[in-house]
Parts: structure tokens; sequence; C-alpha cells
């Protein structure tokens, strides 16, 4: 129940989260993550190709079994202050947002 539910809610939602690094952790789920560096503008992600390839992946996830979770994930979203969660970046070894955008799988 608790497998169901958890990937259920991550696959509605994907982003960097407590639910996601549960997923992720404790029921040894794979994740597809797309992450951005900061600043992102809404015409930039508009025409990005990789947000339109994450939006299809999460849409076909949330209709077929797959055992990979999608997680987008901004870089100033991963540095909240009132995050729970070790930022998404230390677990991916992202040095810098020099190295961003990427596709991350996470096995």
């Amino acid at each position: 129940m608790q497998f169901t539910l958890n990937t259920a809610l991550v696959k509605g939602t994907p982003q960097w989260g407590q639910r996601a690094l549960s997923t992720i952790f404790d029921l040894r789920q794979n994740a597809v993550v797309y992450y951005m560096p900061e600043g992102e503008t809404m015409s930039t992600i508009r025409n990005d190709w990789r947000v339109m390839l994450m939006a299809k992946i999460n849409e076909w996830m949330q209709i077929n079994h797959a055992l990979f979770i999608p997680i987008v994930q901004t870089w100033d979203a991963d540095s909240k202050p009132n995050m729970i969660v070790p930022p998404l970046r230390e677990l991916l070894k992202i040095e810098s947002q020099g190295e961003l955008p990427h596709l991350f799988l996470y096995h």
C-alpha cells in the first residue's frame, strides 16, 4: 500500500522532496531526473525539448507500470532553507550549474 501510494504521488507531482527521497531509497525505485539551472523563465521552459520529454515520460509512467519515477528540479529550488531532505544535487554529485541542464538516470 505504501509503495503504491508513494509512487503514485511522486509520479503525479514529479518534484524533489520527502516522498521522492523515500521512494528512491526506502522503496528502492529508480528515477529519471531533469535538473535545470536557476533562473529559468517560463519562455525558456516552454521551448526546452527536455521539459517536453519529461512531461511525456511522466504521462507514460502514470499510464504504464514503470520502475522509474520522474523528478524535475531546478538549482534554486534545491537551495530552499525549509528543505528537510538533502539537496538532490548532492545525491547526483552535481558540482556546479555549469553541468546543467541535464537529464540523469538514478539507479
